[in-house]
């Protein structure tokens, strides 16, 4: 028989955090200092459509997203694909609101992709910029 003490311990126990959540926000506190900005999850309105991006200062109209990727396969394109993705939704935002954003993508995980994408995309990336974070924290700017 299950004691209700066990069972109320149980029920009460915070979820714990997932690695993906735990990254995402190591990466965003990593990359805030970097930039002397303080960043944050929100979401915001992208024609009429919310959006939640991992890395937002209204203030300092500056949106983007954080991408970890571990494995080094370059050529797979899904990870190629959400990359782009991003990207598009950011300079949609831009449309959208009808006002300039600082747009950035920071990275973690294997760097190579990271560099790949910036140099097989770079013409088609306009300004935005890349970061990557590595795993003791130190931020490079990549493009």
């Amino acid at each position: 028989m299950i004691s209700l003490s066990i069972i109320r311990d149980e029920f009460n126990r915070l979820p714990e955090e997932s690695p993906q959540k735990a990254e995402e926000e190591r990466v965003r506190r990593a990359v805030s200092q970097f930039l002397s900005v303080p960043l944050r999850k929100l979401k915001l309105g992208v024609f009429n459509k919310q959006k939640e991006f991992d890395l937002v200062n209204v203030e300092a109209r500056i949106v983007g997203d954080v991408k970890s990727y571990r494995a080094s396969n370059y050529e797979a394109s899904g990870k190629k694909a959400t990359m782009s993705e991003c990207i598009w939704l950011m300079e949609k935002l831009e449309a959208s609101t009808s006002c300039k954003w600082r747009k950035i993508i920071a990275g973690s995980g294997d760097i190579t992709f990271f560099r790949k994408y910036a140099k097989s995309h770079g013409t088609w990336l306009g300004d935005v910029e890349i970061y990557f974070v590595s795993a003791s924290g130190k931020v490079d700017k990549i493009r």
